[in-house]
């Protein structure tokens, strides 16, 4: 960072790959990767400010994720989100509708994908779900 300055967004994706052992169910590893949890979001937080760069740390979530359930968590757990200062998520849900074509009984499903992003945990944003589209230009705000 030192070197470019042309850097304006830190962004590590799949952070819970880097903490999946066999050893997850032992009682000493948690513990060691609770204090690893905070030692590494403490340091992120000390480069993100020294260089005013934001940094986006990426975590899955595990849960039921049938149709009628809506229960999440973030994949490495309560004591990764304790260390975060937001909290947003992404979502995409399959809708899938039935339009009659041309001018008989003639039906085809279409598919359509609808896509949210909400604001989970922030100080400063109120929790609020925005639902966007993916275009070839980028997203937009639906």
């Amino acid at each position: 960072l030192k070197l470019n300055s042309s850097v304006g967004l830190i962004v590590f994706d799949s952070i819970a790959s880097m903490f999946r052992t066999d050893e997850m169910n032992n009682e000493l590893f948690a513990v060691n990767r609770s204090s690893l949890f905070f030692l590494l979001s403490a340091q992120l937080k000390k480069l993100s400010e020294v260089h005013n760069i934001p940094i986006i740390v990426i975590n899955q979530v595990t849960g039921d994720f049938s149709m009628n359930a809506t229960l999440s968590r973030p994949a490495l757990g309560l004591s990764w989100e304790s260390c975060i200062n937001q909290s947003f998520s992404l979502t995409r849900r399959e809708i899938v509708t039935n339009n009659c074509v041309g001018k008989g009984n003639d039906y085809k499903n279409s598919t359509r994908f609808q896509r949210a992003i909400t604001c989970r945990l922030s100080s400063t944003y109120e929790t609020v779900e925005s639902k966007f589209v993916i275009v070839d230009a980028g997203t937009k705000i639906v």
